[in-house]
This record gives structure tokens, C-alpha cells and sequence, in this order.
């Protein structure tokens, strides 16, 4: 007599069990410590390494070594409330299927896939959003701060407690270790507010990850997320050019790496869960509960060029289409965070990939991104724009292409 093959389990189910396994794992193995002042703090940079147990925590780098994190303790009465930066680099996947996503085996024995070089100190002097400099950071510097090394590749959504090829993509894991080492300090529920943001695969896995950073965190804490350059957008490829559209890299890494993704939109999107990895489709599942600010510029360079293959140098007039519908995309996937009435967006019309966080160009409307943001996040008034969305006043669907004077990539 055949047996009855057993059912299947829906996405969702899937991922609130790895979820509840991997903050349990987490919070059960994350020996790492933390205390402040830490041991050689000074005022102005220093930031002291935690490492993790890889095996016990789950929270691996792609060569199997234990993950971690940099932390700078606050001061005064910004003690208690915490920036995260997550560190962008790109993505890969173990064993890539595909001759244009990289693989990751590239990485490994790297700082991008190994943790075993990592300095014990570090200053992050490069990072505005969480300098320690009173000048250059007005608003935050006193805040506590953690910096995440990327060394997942999986744009910090990989649970995949198995190696694949001998490579492991833990960075949703990476993630959960932090805050059990925060709760297990006692800093957790001492929280009284929060951002999360980061650059490129660290603004993806920003708003990857902002739901459960929302779970975890003290209610009565708000929870801020401001991802910069990690807004893709799902286009087909430039004609000819053999790269792979956003939805399927995706697909390809939800299934390698059983990504985390946004829980209710999960649930709604069986069929297609691995579209809630990218902002537009999952926004507006977390942009209920989460104070949401989007820096994107609207001609991302890493996009156009590298993700969506048009071809490295100046845009022709055979070219021009393709970009100038990249443009319209943008905007258009953008429209949820510019109709919210709590959001705010940063969206400079200009070929480059990353918007600066420092009080420099490029500007939109004579504004940076440090000061609209900082405006946003503090409800100060704001003349030019008024409810802080700040899509560069001089772009048009039929208008000149990087039409920004200040964009330095002109």
C-alpha cells in the first residue's frame, strides 16, 4: 500500500518556524558580550569588535567562521537609544547557478566572507550617519551605535543553517545574534528608540530585515529605517546584455539560502514569496508599524550598469530609452513611500549609487540628505518640502537625464 505523501507546509509557516528556531538559537548560543564604556572606548571613534559562536548561533561568514559586530557605547541621554549600520558589498550565491551573479567562493577569505581578519577596533570615520564627531553628525553622535561586517553576501536575509558547497549565508542569523548579544547585555529592553539603516546590500537588508528588528525591540521604542541605495527594482535587462531580472536573483537566493522575509507579506504572496525581499512589495507590509525614510537616486548606477547590464560609460541615444524607463520605474515603485503621509524620501536625479549622508552635494532642492533626514527624523519644518519628500524637483519623465547640477557624477 502507497503512503499518502506528507503535505507540504505554506512559505509563511515556513518562515515563522525558522524564525522562532533562529531567535531561540540565537539567543541560546550568543555567549559574545558587551559592556560600557568597553575596554579602550574613546569619545571620538572607537569601536570594539563582538564575535559570535558561528556554530552555536547560527550566525555565520560564508567560510564558516563566526560572524559579529563593532559597537561605540552613547553618552548622556542618548545612551539608551541605538543606530545600526548594516555594510554594504554586492551579493553572491553559493554555487551560483548563473554566469552573472557572482559566487561565493570568490569571497572566502575575505573580509566579505570570513571573519577571521577582522581588526579588533575599528573607527568607521567613513560612515556620517554614526561618526562619533559633534561636527559632522550634529544630531547623533552621542548616540550608542553598531556596525555589522557584511560577510553573508545574501543581502542579510540567509537562515540556511547547512552549508551549501561548503559556504554558508547566515545573514538574517547575523542579525538575530545581535540583538540576543543586546538582550543578553541587558541593553535590549533599555531601548527608547532606533534606526536601522545601511548602503546598498545594507540598505536592502535594512528593510529585509526592519519587521523583525520591529518584533524584537521594546514596544514603547520607536523604530526608524533608512535605507540608502538598497531601493531595487525588478526591470528587464538591458536587451542582449544576459543579466538576470531582480525577481529571479530573488528567487535564487530565497531558495539557496532560505532568506528571511517579511512575515505578513509572505502570507499574502505564497506563490511568489521571494518578491518580499525586494521594497516595493514588502513596504507596504512594514511601513505600517515603522517610521520609514528611502534615499535612492533615481538613475542608480549599480542598477542601470551592473545589475541590468546597459553598457559602462556615457549613454547613447540607444540607451537613452532604456535608462530614461529606469527613471520612470523608480519613481513609480516609489509611489507607497511618496503618497505616506509618515514617510520621507530622499531621491536626487543623478547617475550614482549611494546617496551621501554628509552635509555635501550632491543636493536636491539645496538640501543634503544628512539635513532632510535629520528634519524628518526630528519633525522640524522643512520650507522647501514640507512633508519631506524630497524627489528632485527638476526631474521629468521626458526631461534631461541627470538633470541635477550638483550630482557629481555629471
Amino acid at each position: 500500500m502507497m503512503k499518502r505523501p506528507v503535505p507540504l507546509l505554506p512559505p509563511f509557516i515556513l518562515l515563522l518556524l525558522s524564525y522562532v528556531y533562529f531567535a531561540w538559537c540565537a539567543s541560546a548560543g550568543a555567549a559574545a558580550t558587551m559592556q560600557c564604556p568597553h575596554p579602550g572606548q574613546t569619545p571620538s571613534t572607537q569601536f570594539q569588535l563582538v564575535r559570535f559562536d558561528g556554530a552555536e548561533t547560527g550566525a555565520r561568514c560564508i567560510d564558516g567562521t563566526g560572524a559579529g559586530f563593532y559597537y561605540h557605547c552613547g553618552s548622556g541621554s542618548d545612551a539608551d537609544k541605538w543606530i545600526i549600520w548594516l555594510v554594504g558589498g554586492g551579493y553572491c550565491i553559493a554555487s551560483s547557478p548563473r554566469p552573472d551573479i557572482q559566487d561565493c567562493r570568490v569571497r572566502v577569505g575575505t573580509a566579505q566572507g570570513s571573519s577571521a581578519h577582522w581588526a579588533n577596533t575599528t573607527n568607521q570615520a567613513g560612515v556620517p550617519l554614526i561618526s562619533n564627531n559633534q561636527t559632522l553628525n550634529p544630531d547623533f553622535y552621542a548616540w550608542s551605535k553598531i556596525v555589522i561586517p557584511y560577510c553573508s553576501g545574501d543581502l542579510y536575509s540567509g537562515t540556511n543553517n547547512q552549508s551549501v558547497s561548503g559556504m554558508y549565508q547566515n545573514g538574517h542569523n547575523i542579525i538575530a545574534a545581535t540583538f540576543a548579544t543586546l538582550k543578553n547585555a541587558g541593553f535590549l529592553p533599555r531601548i527608547k528608540e532606533l534606526i536601522l539603516s545601511g548602503g546598498s546590500a545594507g540598505g536592502f537588508g535594512a528593510h529585509i530585515n526592519i519587521d523583525y528588528v520591529r518584533r524584537v525591540v521594546p514596544s514603547s521604542a520607536p523604530v526608524s529605517v533608512l535605507p540608502n541605495a538598497g531601493w531595487f527594482i525588478n526591470v528587464e535587462p538591458y536587451p542582449g546584455s544576459g543579466k538576470t531580472p531582480v525577481a529571479e536573483v530573488a528567487l535564487l537566493l530565497y531558495k539557496s539560502s532560505l532568506s528571511y522575509a517579511n512575515v505578513e507579506c509572505v502570507k499574502d504572496n505564497v506563490a511568489t514569496p521571494w518578491l518580499c525581499l525586494t521594497g516595493n512589495v514588502s513596504y507596504p507590509y512594514w511601513g505600517k508599524t515603522v517610521r520609514t525614510f528611502i534615499a535612492e537616486n533615481i538613475y542608480d548606477i549599480n542598477q542601470i550598469f551592473g545589475q541590468d547590464g546597459v553598457p559602462a560609460g556615457k549613454i547613447t541615444a540607444k540607451e537613452c530609452p532604456y535608462v530614461r524607463n529606469f527613471g520612470a520605474t523608480m519613481i513609480s515603485t516609489l509611489d507607497d513611500v511618496i503618497k505616506s503621509p509618515q514617510a520621507g524620501i530622499y531621491a536626487p536625479a543623478c547617475f550614482l549609487h549611494g546617496v551621501d549622508t554628509a552635509e555635501r552635494v550632491p543636493g536636491v532642492g539645496g538640501y543634503s540628505l544628512q539635513t532632510m533626514f535629520n528634519d524628518w527624523y526630528f519633525s522640524r519644518p522643512n520650507t522647501a518640502f514640507p512633508t519631506y519628500k524630497a524627489v528632485d524637483p527638476c526631474w521629468s519623465p521626458q526631461g534631461k537625464l541627470s538633470c541635477n547640477p550638483t550630482c557629481h557624477s555629471q
